[in-house]
Parts: C-alpha cells; structure tokens; sequence
C-alpha cells in the first residue's frame, strides 16, 4: 500500500470513529431523493466566533462544517454535489443531525486524502 493509499485508509478510520474518536453520526440527504436518508460518521466544525486576522477581536458569524470519508460517500452511490462554488439551483443537498439539519453549501473533496469537506448553511 503507497502513502496515499494509508493516509486514505487513516483518514477513513479517524472519520468513522464515533465511539473512541471524536466522530458524529449525521445522515446526508441527496436531493434527487430527499426522503432516502444516508447514514455516515463524520468530524465536524462548529464554529460560532470568528477572530478577525488584523484586529485579532471577535467578528461575528458562524462556520459550519463537516470531513466524510470521500471512499464512503463514493461508496454509497453519491455523486453532484455542489463542488467548490455556492449551488443555488434546485432543492439542497442536506446533512441532518439528531438536533439540527444544514444545507450543504459547498462541498470541497481532497483527492489526496479522500476526504470530502462540507460547508453547511443554516436551513429552515
């Protein structure tokens, strides 16, 4: 196995971790099938206080984001996200946890790593 296939095979464990590690269970919705919910673990960001780089005080806003094994989402068939640009077009793709959903945003996949980054946005 080369680097890249371990650190894949690494970034994957790491992700799927949701009992010892620091992984989240969540379901991803596709929109050409909203009510189909697929299950995945992933590490997610939630940052509700931003500092700002050159006055070093807080700003406000809020950054939400979630890592997904890019082997897991191929895996299970998923494919068309909004890849590295806003989609404003048509119905979202949707993350859903226990206690909150979120429109993905963007979706940022890392080849080298097989990770996918996703950049959620509040949904109502």
């Amino acid at each position: 196995m080369g680097l890249r296939a371990q650190a894949a095979a690494d970034a994957k464990a790491i992700l799927n971790d949701a009992v010892g590690g620091a992984g989240w269970n969540l379901s991803l919705f596709d929109p050409a099938s909203p009510t189909v919910a697929v299950p995945f673990v992933g590490f997610v960001n939630d940052i509700s206080l931003t500092i700002d780089p050159d006055t070093n005080e807080y700003v406000s806003g809020r950054r939400v984001t979630v890592a997904l094994s890019l082997i897991d989402v191929e895996a299970a068939g998923l494919s068309g996200m909004p890849d590295a640009v806003a989609d404003t077009t048509g119905r979202p793709w949707v993350v859903e946890f226990d206690d909150a959903t979120w429109k993905v945003a963007r979706s940022m996949p890392d080849r080298t790593v097989d990770i996918l980054l996703l950049e959620l946005e509040a949904y109502a």
